[in-house]
């Protein structure tokens, strides 16, 4: 099996959430984003320097918030180096209609919703809050997959399998192409 090379494009270093377990909170501890210029400067000559790499994976922080550095960056990528594979990581919370025309041209945009109900991000969410433009447009992008991650806490729990296989009946009957758990017992929430 052949090695997959990815380059982590950071995005923005800023997020809309606060989440227990974050896995880029040390992305977000420096109090400064890159520039518009200095992201595209770093990234070009990362790409260049690394022939070899195969994906591209655009997150953050909250990569939605800094949708206009991936508007300006992204062609000039694709133009560059069209064999490369490109993903999105997003809380979703942010997404707008007016997005989807540019994530449809990733291979992949990876949604984090740790659950139904039973989460700190839970797809219910989304509804109760009145978010319903990001469900719209989640809806109208074939390439839609989500990422969840279970902690000790909810494993404690002997059911806390039954909020997942909600979410994924859930995730299953909006069309979307699949789910990706992460089982994590070192994380405290």
């Amino acid at each position: 099996m052949q090695d997959v090379k990815i380059l982590e494009l950071i995005v923005t270093n800023k997020c809309n959430l606060d989440c227990s377990f974050c896995g880029g909170e040390y992305y977000m501890k420096d109090g400064e984003d890159a520039g518009r210029k200095a992201l595209m400067e770093s990234a070009l000559a990362a790409l260049k320097e690394n022939p070899e790499l195969d994906e591209m994976l655009w997150m953050g922080g909250e990569p939605l918030l800094a949708i206009s550095k991936i508007e300006g960056m992204f062609p000039l990528v694709k133009s560059l180096r069209p064999e490369l594979r490109h993903d999105f990581m997003t809380n979703g919370l942010r997404l707008k209609l007016e997005h989807v025309e540019l994530l449809s041209q990733f291979e992949r945009v990876t949604v984090s919703i740790d659950g139904f109900r039973k989460s700190e991000r839970p797809l219910m969410a989304f509804i109760e809050n009145g978010n319903c433009e990001a469900l719209e447009a989640m809806s109208k992008l074939g390439n839609k997959r989500t990422w969840a991650v279970i902690t000790r806490d909810q494993l404690n729990n002997p059911r806390w399998h039954e909020d997942i296989l909600e979410l994924h009946n859930a995730i299953y009957h909006l069309g979307w192409e699949g789910m990706n758990l992460t089982f994590d017992t070192q994380m405290t929430k």
